[in-house]
């Protein structure tokens, strides 16, 4: 297409054809167009050029923008801070700050101005990175070269350091804020109620959140669900309840992700009366309630053990159409194995599966923590078997909850091996213990002795009952061991000593 026109009108085509491609936002149109372009021993406009790189910053091909503008450097084509800025963009979306740092530098060399999109997009970039005090150097820089600092860049260091716990930088930057006539947004206030909540200084949000208001900003379903977790943190649920009141009476209408966190804190509380009419509120007002809401007022049920109440909510999910999930019915199999009740829970199972919901890892390690506890060992080896004819893979969970059985415990530590699961120490202790409970305290130490080689370390409770056993089987080389190792390991207190050094002496 460009072999008839003259250069001149296939220049300025070119261009056109370029520009197009990339303001339509078709990408590989575009490197369609400036393939040709290229291959035809034309360079677009550098306008053009940069359009198209800005095509590709938003299809997300940074590798692609590099590449191009590398080759264009290498040419020895000048391009301007606009080319740079879309190859810092691009290296920093690709996690490579080294490389969006040198073209900084490049730029400098180049005599171009950096200005403050690339300061903030590198800013962004180390913060993400938690490199704060590199971020912190190039925003003193830019006050050196006279750059001034936007709300992005002010806001992108005052959450950084709102998530470090570092309140009195972040404070501080806001300070600064303040001094350069840079107006805050809701973003800077909630990213400071959000630093104050982690650190559960709550008198400090409230200020803020004054503040805020004092800047007519209205604060938002994110604003009230940072504070309503401030005070879950700080275990004050009566003031949640209150900030609730104060959203109703302000007609305040709050999201279903702030009402699930509400409900939450108040589930967790175990203010169930509260969470009844704080949901027969909301949804009056409009809200519909979300599978997530019901899942966490059903936990609340179970951890009352309220299970006429938790089977009452599963009911009131459906009547709403909201299809119970796999959390639901864990939930419900899950406090029904704390009650001992394995009867139910195995009435649940099959529930789940008639819903059309197969059991998952987590339901069989509930059902095999269940019958561990009751001593029912052999359904904890046919649950085993039933996982893996379905296909799931048992986790270092799945054997740890084992107990009692010492010889198909070795067979099971076995097959943990045998498919590259890593023992944790609840495996071993299972171990060691369950050796002690059949009066094979060799056995135990063998699996004592391996558990320490990988640097875990049984508690002092494990360790007493086997230095008893081993003493009584004569074993006082062992026992001098373990007496040494837990001596070195802090686990023998004052009390403890005397008796420990006369049971090793004996």
């Amino acid at each position: 297409m460009f072999t008839h026109p003259s250069h001149s009108i296939k220049f300025t085509f070119s261009n056109l054809l370029l520009s197009v491609c990339a303001e339509c936002k078709l990408p590989n149109e575009a490197l369609e167009c400036y393939t040709l372009v290229r291959n035809d021993g034309v360079f677009p406009a550098l306008w053009a050029f940069n359009l198209m790189l800005e095509c590709l910053v938003g299809a997300c091909k940074y590798d692609t923008v590099l590449e191009n503008f590398d080759q264009v450097v290498e040419l020895g084509v000048k391009v301007d801070a606009f080319s740079y800025g879309k190859a810092v963009q691009s290296a920093v979306k690709m996690g490579d700050l080294k490389r969006g740092l040198d073209l900084m530098e490049g730029m400098k060399r180049d005599g171009m101005s950096v200005g403050g999109f690339v300061y903030n997009v590198l800013i962004s970039g180390l913060c993400k990175e938690r490199r704060i005090k590199d971020a912190r150097k190039l925003f003193d820089e830019m006050s050196e070269r006279g750059v001034v600092a936007n709300r992005v860049t002010f806001n992108t260091l005052i959450d950084r350091y709102c998530k470090l716990g570092d309140l009195d930088e972040a404070f501080s930057v806001r300070e600064r804020m303040k001094v350069c006539n840079v107006e805050a947004s809701i973003v800077t206030f909630n990213s400071l109620l959000s630093g104050l909540c982690r650190a559960q200084r709550m008198e400090d949000a409230d200020k803020v959140l004054r503040e805020m208001e004092s800047y007519r900003f209205v604060p938002d379903g994110y604003t009230y669900s940072i504070i309503f977790y401030g005070h879950l943190r700080s275990g004050n649920v009566n003031a949640s309840v209150d900030l609730y009141e104060e959203t109703v009476r302000k007609g305040i209408k709050i999201n279903e992700y702030t009402c699930s966190v509400l409900l939450n804190t108040l589930c967790k509380c175990g203010k169930m009366d509260k969470v009844e009419e704080i949901l027969e509120k909301v949804t009056g007002s409009g809200l519909v309630p979300t599978e997530v809401m019901y899942n966490k007022i059903l936990n609340g049920y179970c951890q009352a053990g309220n299970m006429a109440k938790t089977i009452l909510t599963i009911g009131k999910m459906e009547s709403i159409h909201l299809k119970p999930s796999g959390i639901t019915f864990n939930s419900v199999i899950n406090k029904f194995c704390d009650l001992g009740n394995m009867v139910e829970a195995e009435e649940w199972v099959k529930r789940m599966t008639q819903k059309g919901i197969p059991p998952n890892l987590q339901t069989y390690n509930i059902l095999i923590g269940g019958y561990g506890r009751k001593c029912q060992f052999d359904r904890c080896f046919q649950i085993l078997e039933e996982m893996e004819s379905c296909g799931l893979k048992p986790n270092v969970l799945s054997y740890g909850l084992k107990e009692g059985k010492v010889k198909e415990a070795k067979e099971l530590f076995d097959d943990m091996r045998n498919k590259e699961l890593v023992p944790d120490a609840n495996t071993y202790n299972t171990l060691v213990e369950g050796h002690c409970r059949v009066e094979d305290f060799s056995g135990a130490y063998f699996w004592y002795r391996e558990m320490s080689e990988k640097g875990i370390f049984p508690g002092a409770g494990i360790c007493n009952e086997l230095i008893s056993g081993l003493r009584d089987e004569g074993r006082s080389e062992y026992v001098d061991i373990i007496y040494s190792e837990m001596k070195d390991k802090g686990l023998i207190d004052s009390n403890t000593t005397e008796d420990l050094s006369a049971v090793a002496k004996l």
